[in-house]
């Protein structure tokens, strides 16, 4: 049977009940503010930093001179327009600090210009690949080098029979042009008889 503490003890229950979901609700929901909060400050920190906020830090004159003074931080620049976009090929210009140079462990040195090297020797033979066949002042042609000698290219229609031929050496050939043209002036000299 039914008792009255029972009754009053389960609406205890079901009001623990709401308020523990309540709580955990609220608890939720500071929780999703936390992190929107802590999002907000983290991209802001990121943007003070970037190469467009660094362009506004400055050396302070009396760290410079040996003061104890700390640097400049770099100052805020506004963000670009929505429609303004830059251009990667865009030079991006940094300027630091001698005391951010150091925490950043940056080394610098000097550059000299200087030949890498002034002469360089190479060992080979150099031999031309063409030749012109001349015969007492006519081109007859050229010889051209190949894999196992030369080959003859006419440059005159006296000359055709030699075209294509092959030659061990380029001597060879000029004394084939040569005596193309002692049978064409012995033929000549023969008509006229």
């Amino acid at each position: 049977m039914d008792r009255p503490g029972d009754e009053t003890m389960a609406r205890r229950e079901r009001g623990t009940r709401a308020r523990s979901l309540a709580l955990k609700g609220l608890l939720g929901l500071i929780l999703v503010l936390i992190g929107v909060i802590v999002g907000v400050v983290w991209s802001e920190r990121g943007a003070s930093w970037s190469p467009a906020g660094l362009r506004g830090m400055k050396p302070s004159t009396e760290a410079s001179k040996g003061g104890d003074a700390a640097p400049e931080l770099p100052t805020r620049q506004p963000p670009a327009a929505i429609g303004a976009s830059t251009s990667e090929s865009e030079p991006v210009e940094v300027s630091l600090t001698p005391e951010a140079v150091e925490r950043a462990g940056i080394k610098t040195a000097l550059v000299r210009s200087e030949a890498a090297v002034a002469t360089i020797t190479v060992p080979g033979t150099v031999m031309s690949n063409a030749y012109i066949i001349e015969i007492q002042d006519r081109a007859a042609g050229i010889v051209t080098r190949d894999g196992r000698g030369f080959s003859f290219f006419s440059s005159e229609r006296a000359f055709d029979s030699l075209e294509g031929r092959f030659f061990h050496t380029v001597r060879e050939a000029e004394r084939a042009a040569q005596a193309l043209v002692s049978a064409d002036a012995g033929r000549k000299r023969a008509r006229l008889r």
